[in-house]
């Protein structure tokens, strides 16, 4: 689900090419229960994510393709229509908060995406006069038990995770998005964490096979934990 939602703001990033290499913020929530643990540096499981973009954000266009099952609005960036499905097998709601300017106005969109019949709640739109900074936060509210308990804890691990998910993304150097985790006073920058892990350095090649061409990228991730 944090992949998919991730994947959503590049998009959301990519369709204004002024805007770019944009930012995506992922804040980390932890649950306030204190963890029976003996390890004194334990932290508490982590509950939710909360992921912002500066992307275009959920304009009339955008709002329809996410009302609408196996929608082929994201088919040429390889999207299936299904990924916000995902949310919900591991957490109870997403909560979707944009703001945006669409035909002149600027307008904040809030709605919650629930295991319901309408599966779209408490949807409303307003207009604004006044000019804000364009933002579009989901919030991936309260994961279920059974996927908690395997969740990664450690926000370097899940940094790695999202590298590995998105490397196609990294590939593009100073171009991809500024991609940043923060966990309480925490912060990683994921995209100074593939540099320094691929030591900065890529490998491409050209190859030709039948009719096609393909280029190749070979990065070696240089990691203690191996």
């Amino acid at each position: 689900p944090l992949f998919e939602a991730i994947v959503n703001s590049l998009h959301s990033i990519e369709e204004d090419a002024s805007n770019n290499p944009g930012i995506v913020t992922i804040d980390v929530i932890r649950s306030t229960q204190t963890a029976l643990n003996l390890e004194s540096e334990a932290k508490q499981q982590i509950f939710e994510f909360h992921i912002t973009d500066n992307g275009v954000g959920f304009h009339e266009k955008n709002f329809e393709s996410f009302n609408f099952a196996h929608s082929t609005y994201k088919i040429s960036k390889g999207g299936k229509g299904i990924g916000r499905f995902i949310w919900l097998r591991a957490f109870q709601k997403a909560e979707i908060e944009s703001f945006y300017k669409e035909n002149g106005h600027y307008i904040l969109r809030k709605f919650n995406f629930e295991p319901t019949k309408n599966g779209i709640e408490n949807h409303k739109t307003e207009k604004h006069e006044t000019i804000e900074k364009r933002y579009t936060t989901v919030r991936l509210r309260n994961m279920k038990e059974d996927y908690r308990k395997w969740c990664n804890n450690n926000i370097e691990d899940i940094a790695f995770k999202i590298i590995e998910h998105c490397f196609i993304y990294f590939l593009r150097g100073d171009t991809c998005p500024r991609i940043i985790i923060k966990d309480g006073l925490t912060e990683i920058v994921v995209n100074d964490l593939f540099k320094l892990f691929t030591k900065d350095n890529v490998h491409r090649e050209k190859i030709t096979s039948g009719n096609r061409d393909f280029e190749i990228n070979i990065a070696r991730l240089y990691h203690t934990d191996g």
